[in-house]
């Protein structure tokens, strides 16, 4: 702001000079001229004297000439006069550094009403416009690293440009330092459930997977601000199974699907990590709903059935750099009619692994009451999951198969060649 201050200053200085300068200059050059003339003038009278003292004139001669040279005189006193009033608004200095003063003040405050400060001190958004954030969100998190760690560094308030910064460090394992991110963002303003949350899986994965009482304590802080936060709702969940209260995992994950559509692939995911969690409390004597299909099914999960596809999976060579080492990918199938819906099987790999082919089956069903076997055909689809979560999120990459009839030689073919908005 500073800055702007300063340039608006100089400019108006330098506009001012602009005009300031010829004005001077003109009023010096009429004040001249109108000396010029009257010397003329002066000089022809003591002229038309000195005629007549030598004789030459008589005197109405002389008074002839006097009054035609008054004549004269007369009528170029109105042009000298207007110059000279308009010499005399050139001399209003007070007016002029009225407009100097005016102008910077006004131009000033209308910009800090309408216009957007933060741009030029570093603010908030940290200097990052939507097509800046767009861009950073499209790189590969190598790269984004590399160009944001020199904005961070030179505007320590850029709140943007850590957050996007947090979530580079957690796509390429670099967990402590996604923690220190969040943990700086989370100092610069309100605290931020959502942000909060995302630290506490930073320091989750960066502690191996443990929940140590540090995570607990950020899940619940999370929690508090927003009972509903979906991630601090599965991160809690999953604190509980730890501590081996599967009650208490349920309770949390049953909240978390209630925000959720009933045939999406998020609530079937869920879904089964509650069939698990039940499962736990019924002893070993009582199968759970999510590994013991009944019936025909059972059987078909048992040796395959004719109920499969063989899917093939790669990575785009141009999102080569955009999935580090380890991150999840997560390969389904669903019924090729429905929109959205829950997978009818799921089988999870890792990008290291790509290309990979492998075989879904009536064993890979989510639920007893959705498997292949049930459809006639399917799309297959594939997603690196950035974030490492079973919940599809923005910035994870992804591709589809065609529709591929369900039978015993099924094939289908997936390429991960698109970036989720």
């Amino acid at each position: 702001m500073t800055a702007f201050i300063l340039i608006a200053l100089i400019m108006t200085v330098l506009a001012i000079g602009a005009v300031a300068w010829p004005l001077r200059a003109r009023r010096v050059s009429g004040r001249r001229d109108d000396e010029s003339g009257l010397d003329v003038y002066r000089e022809r009278d003591a002229e038309l004297v000195r005629e007549y003292e030598r004789g030459n004139l008589n005197d109405a001669e002389f008074a002839e000439a006097r009054e035609e040279l008054e004549r004269e005189l007369l009528a170029v006193a109105p042009e000298r006069n207007a110059r000279g009033a308009t010499m005399g608004h050139d001399r209003s200095w007070p007016t002029l550094l009225g407009v100097a003063t005016t102008v910077p003040v006004v131009a000033v405050a209308v910009y800090m009403a309408t216009g957007s400060p933060g741009l030029t001190d570093g603010g908030e958004s940290g200097g990052l416009s939507p097509a800046q954030v767009e861009r950073f969100r499209s790189m590969g998190p190598e790269r984004r690293i590399a160009e944001l760690e020199p904005v961070v560094e030179r505007q320590p308030q850029a709140t943007r440009a850590w957050i996007l910064l947090a979530q580079a460090y957690r796509a390429t394992e670099r967990y402590g330092d996604a923690v220190s991110a969040y943990a700086r963002v989370q100092s610069q303003g309100e605290p931020d459930p959502w942000l909060m949350a995302r630290q506490a899986e930073a320091l989750l994965l960066a502690n191996g997977r443990r929940f140590t009482s540090s995570v607990e304590r950020l899940v619940q802080r999370a929690l508090d601000l927003d009972e509903r936060n979906p991630l601090a709702l599965m991160l809690a969940g999953h604190a509980a199974m730890a501590r081996g209260d599967d009650a208490q995992a349920v309770s949390y994950w049953r909240r978390l699907a209630e925000d959720m559509p009933a045939d999406s692939e998020n609530r079937a995911m869920l879904e089964r990590l509650i069939a698990e969690a039940r499962g736990g409390d019924r002893g070993a004597g009582e199968p759970s709903m999510a590994s013991a299909p009944s019936g025909s099914n059972a059987e078909k999960a048992d040796d395959g059935g004719d109920a499969a596809v063989t899917v093939r999976v790669s990575l785009a060579p141009s999102l080569a750099d955009a999935a580090p080492a380890g991150t999840t990918v997560f390969i389904f199938a669903r019924p090729a009619d429905a929109n959205g819906g829950a997978p009818l099987a799921v089988q999870r790999t890792t990008v290291d692994a790509l290309p990979v082919e492998i075989t879904l089956t009536d064993a890979q069903a989510m639920t007893p009451n959705q498997t292949l076997s049930q459809a006639n055909q399917v799309r297959v689809t594939a997603r690196a999951s950035l974030q490492g979560g079973v919940m599809a999120q923005s910035g994870d990459l992804q591709g589809e198969s065609g529709t591929v009839e369900i039978g015993p030689d099924a094939r289908a073919t997936v390429t991960i060649d698109q970036r989720i908005p």
